[in-house]
């Protein structure tokens, strides 16, 4: 597995769920842009129009691989850490999306603790990705 930039992958965790579910919404407008053009408009203009939705479509479809494929990446790379408490911390925070006190509710922890088993889930997950 390649080497995870943890601090900056993780710390665009929230985003990147936001970003997945935007480009998604994004592509289904353009499709649904292209369909209503190919039936409404009648012009010369129209194979243009179509060909520039397609080439907006191949843009954002791209995109949205990219940002499914590193969310993916960073699931895969908490997966496959030993089971425990800072498995369990890092699935809750950046696979969940669970916010610091959601997670320290589901572990039955206090804030302080959990942000301590944080520190090593990252840790493991850091010497993991060296090997």
């Amino acid at each position: 597995m390649a080497r995870l930039d943890l601090p900056e992958i993780l710390s665009h965790s929230f985003h990147l769920e936001r970003t997945i579910r935007l480009k998604t919404a994004q592509l289904a407008r353009l499709s649904a842009m292209r369909a209503r053009a190919a039936k409404t408009v009648a012009s010369k203009k129209l194979p243009g129009l179509l060909a520039q939705i397609a080439r907006h479509e191949e843009e954002v479809a791209g995109a949205l691989g990219q940002q499914l494929s590193l969310a993916w990446e960073i699931q895969a790379a908490i997966e496959a850490m030993a089971p425990g408490r800072e498995k369990e911390c890092l699935l809750l925070r950046y696979v969940m999306l669970k916010t610091w006190e959601e997670v320290a509710e589901a572990m039955h922890y206090d804030p302080r603790s959990v942000y301590r088993v944080h520190r090593k889930g990252l840790q493991a997950l850091e010497r993991q990705g060296g090997e």
